[in-house]
């Protein structure tokens, strides 16, 4: 009996812990709830954008209405770099479109994408990509042209000028012209860009000078830019005539090189740079010059020879040089001559000259991949490396695939430089045939060359085509001559390229006919001197 009060206890216990457990059971659990992810929210979508090419810049207009978004990002590609600029941004205002500029962006043609941010970049638009557009800049601007002036009348009475432009450029908006006028007083003149307008003048002095800035602005672009001004001095005296100044046909009698030099120099050519002339160093023990009858034309002409030939096992039998040279080239040429009393021979500093002359180019004559100039138009003196025109028959391989007549065009740099002018008159349409050649030149670094070439035998005009504002000069230069014969390459250096054998560069004899030189001027330069 003394442990009675044991067993109550434990008993007890016992119960207490069942009853527990049972109440436990029968209470609801909690479910367990996952943590709730950040809902993502978005900006609404661009209404519209508009982007407009500028000055090395672009302006964008845009509608927008989400309140929430406050900064834009825009990316585009220059070349193979991406890039980006954050701009501010607000909500557009009814149906107005807001606008923002992007400034120092690369010239080209780019595409442009934007993206609207709220505040803390958490929320964002869809992405808007725009179309093309054409960032212009320096490349641009160094392109642009001031056109020359035509139809120019001038009242000696009133002193007033009236002109028209010679060309309408594209994209042009308006001319700024300044002059001294009569009093001399400094004018300046804003002439609006319109094809049939005339241009007037006030109180212009006779033969004054004129310069010329044009403006232009790109279409659907926002900053307008100028081409560089350009002075040129107005001929008030109206449209002058050509006045002939030489002419030259070949006589008969004329036999030896010697014979044709002395004839020729009566009428201001001459004909010392060939073979014959190398000091004894070059191929002068055969005949480069002849006067032959020519039945086509009824009358006699010069014919120039130009000898290249090797034996089959590459050696040199017969292989013309320049004068005494031997090296890479060959000439046979006759050209006008320099020097007081001979200017009138020559191209002077802002005058005209028109040329004219006769060629014959025989069946099977085979030009090279390398220059052959039968004409060329060259400095004397200043910067007279390069020919400044040349008309150059070529082809595209040693055996004359593809052989064709060029006119080539070297500026006073490589940034007036316009190269091949005219390409590809098949040489075919000149082959024995009598060519009647027009050039005309106006000698300044924003000349004009014109050029005409017509088959005689059935009038078939070959080639006609005028370039303006084209640089015909060269710095340092008194007089551009003109030069007609063979020069060409031989391909390569004969020494380094061909190992002292003969040229594999396809060339051999060939020969040119030439008559009937004739050289006009007008707006001639009384006192020509170097001019850069």
């Amino acid at each position: 009996m003394r442990n009675w009060y044991k067993k109550l206890l434990i008993g007890w216990i016992a119960g207490c812990l069942v009853l527990a457990c049972s109440d436990s059971k029968n209470e609801p659990e909690e479910p367990v709830t996952p943590p709730k992810e950040e809902e993502k929210v978005s900006l609404e979508k661009f209404d519209d954008i508009k982007v407009y090419p500028g000055n090395q810049r672009i302006k964008v207009e845009y509608k927008y209405s989400d309140s929430r978004a406050k900064q834009c990002e825009v990316t585009w590609t220059a070349g193979s770099e991406k890039k980006s600029a954050v701009v501010a941004m607000t909500v557009s205002q009814a149906e107005k479109s807001n606008e923002f500029y992007i400034d120092n962006i690369e010239e080209g043609t780019l595409t442009f994408s934007f993206v609207a941010y709220s505040e803390d970049k958490k929320m964002n638009s869809p992405k808007w990509i725009g179309s093309p557009v054409n960032v212009y800049g320096n490349k641009y601007i160094s392109g642009l042209k001031n056109p020359a002036i035509t139809n120019v009348e001038w009242n000696p009475t009133n002193y007033i000028l009236n002109f028209s432009w010679s060309d309408n450029y594209k994209d042009v908006v308006r001319y700024i012209l300044k002059y001294t006028n009569v009093n001399g007083e400094q004018k300046e003149v804003t002439s609006e860009s319109d094809k049939a307008g005339t241009v007037t003048l006030q109180e212009f002095p006779e033969n004054g000078k004129l310069e010329i800035t044009t403006v232009y602005l790109p279409n659907g672009a926002i900053d307008e830019v100028k081409a560089a001004p350009t002075q040129i001095t107005v001929n008030t005296s109206g449209e002058v005539p050509w006045e002939l100044k030489a002419e030259m046909q070949a006589a008969a009698s004329l036999i030896g090189w010697q014979a044709v030099d002395t004839y020729m120099k009566k009428y201001n050519f001459e004909y010392t740079e060939h073979p014959n002339n190398g000091g004894g160093k070059d191929h002068n023990d055969d005949t480069h010059i002849e006067v032959v009858e020519d039945k086509g034309l009824g009358q006699w002409v010069f014919k120039f020879n130009s000898h290249a030939s090797g034996d089959a096992n590459g050696n040199i039998i017969i292989l013309d040089g320049d004068r005494g040279k031997i090296e890479d080239r060959m000439r046979n040429e006759m050209k006008s001559r320099t020097g007081d009393g001979k200017y009138h021979m020559n191209g002077n500093w802002e005058e005209w000259q028109r040329i004219e002359w006769k060629f014959k180019i025989p069946k099977g004559f085979r030009p090279t991949k390398s220059f052959t100039h039968i004409h060329q138009l060259k400095a004397q003196e200043g910067n007279n490396g390069s020919p400044l025109i040349t008309i150059t028959p070529r082809a595209s391989d040693t055996n004359g695939k593809n052989s064709r007549v060029q006119v080539i065009h070297n500026g006073d740099n490589k940034d007036t430089n316009k190269g091949t002018i005219i390409d590809n008159l098949p040489l075919s349409d000149f082959e024995d045939e009598w060519i009647q050649v027009t050039s005309e030149i106006y000698y300044t670094h924003n000349g004009s060359y014109y050029i005409k070439m017509v088959r005689i035998s059935d009038g078939k005009v070959l080639v006609e085509k005028k370039f303006t504002d084209i640089d015909m000069w060269r710095k340092g230069a008194t007089n551009i001559r003109n030069k007609f014969g063979i020069y060409r390459s031989y391909g390569g250096k004969l020494e380094e390229d061909f190992n002292g054998k003969f040229p594999t560069s396809g060339i051999k004899d060939e020969s040119l006919y030439l008559a009937d030189f004739k050289i006009y001027e007008k707006n001639t330069n009384p006192n020509p001197q170097p001019h850069d």
